[in-house]
């Protein structure tokens, strides 16, 4: 209701409006947006697009709403996703999340650290934690001198005590949220995202444009960035197995790290930095904005 208010006082001066992520919050811009004249874009978050909505209040129109909006998608997958689920193709357009480019760095760290990037406060499952904590005790059996950095806010107890039932105990580190993970970055020797579910996840694109060879599970945001044997290795998304053994791959081979790194910033530069993904945006919230006013 107060969003409702706010938007009706304010809609001569509001162009567009945005939405992230294809909740509840869609369909009620999509209904206020068709109320007040106001064209509505919506950039899907994760595939797939649409989160249930069993259970809230006028959740039939809010599902009805949300699938008339224009909608950003982050991969041809998530395009997919949504036209399968009754939006049409011609309300669609791909773009990727986008990046600042980094200035070239020293060059892929000797240092066997292996980051990872997630937020703690989200559902566990679709980050995959079990995966990738279950995949460390293996990777130190054939690594001993690895390390394990993990960024991200929330609590990690349970994680903490199943790497100690594991013998790993102090073998990772857990460094919380850090707003600037720069010197993580040129620190590192590489990036693994495990995740079940995910968008296009901007600490790998931030990872790769740093040179950053990933280790990413198969799932449509990550194979849109990391191409398998070229920027990093793809392995099937929930296998602890397969995800020890790719990095144990880089981790004991410095040349692949460098040539697969050296290819990940050179792509992530062409096909994500800001500058160009910031064009596309602008372009079609400027069609939309015309397209409202003829």
């Amino acid at each position: 209701l107060g969003a409702g208010a706010v938007l009706f006082r304010r809609r001569g001066q509001i162009d567009v409006l945005h939405v992230h992520g294809a909740d509840w919050h869609a369909g009620f811009a999509g209904w206020i947006g068709h109320c007040l004249s106001i064209p509505v874009v919506c950039k899907g978050a994760n595939v797939p697009v649409f989160p249930p909505l069993a259970g809230l209040p006028f959740a039939r129109r809010l599902e009805a709403w949300r699938r008339r909006v224009r909608y950003i998608a982050l991969t041809p997958a998530m395009r997919d996703d949504l036209t399968a689920h009754g939006v049409p193709g011609g309300s669609i357009d791909i773009i990727p999340n986008g990046v600042e480019i980094p200035d070239a760095g020293p060059g892929i760290s000797s240092e066997p650290v292996v980051l990872h990037v997630a937020n703690y406060t989200q559902p566990a499952w679709n980050k995959a934690f079990d995966v990738l904590f279950g995949a460390w005790p293996r990777v130190i059996r054939e690594c001993p001198e690895a390390r394990l950095v993990s960024a991200g806010a929330g609590d990690v107890s349970a994680w903490k005590r199943q790497l100690a039932e594991a013998g790993c105990a102090g073998l990772v580190d857990f460094i919380g949220y850090r707003p600037d993970l720069e010197a993580w970055f040129r620190r590192a020797a590489v990036f693994v995202l495990p995740s079940r579910h995910e968008g296009i996840s901007n600490a790998l694109l931030e990872a790769q444009g740093f040179g950053l060879p990933a280790v990413v599970s198969d799932i449509p945001g990550n194979r849109a960035v990391v191409v398998d044997g070229e920027t990093g290795l793809v392995v099937p998304a929930g296998d602890a197995e397969a995800l020890a053994r790719a990095l144990v791959q880089l981790l004991s081979n410095p040349e692949l790290r460098r040539r697969l790194g050296a290819a990940a910033r050179r792509r992530t530069a062409a096909e994500f930095g800001i500058e160009a993904v910031a064009r596309k945006l602008s372009a079609v919230l400027g069609r939309l904005a015309a397209e409202a006013k003829s």
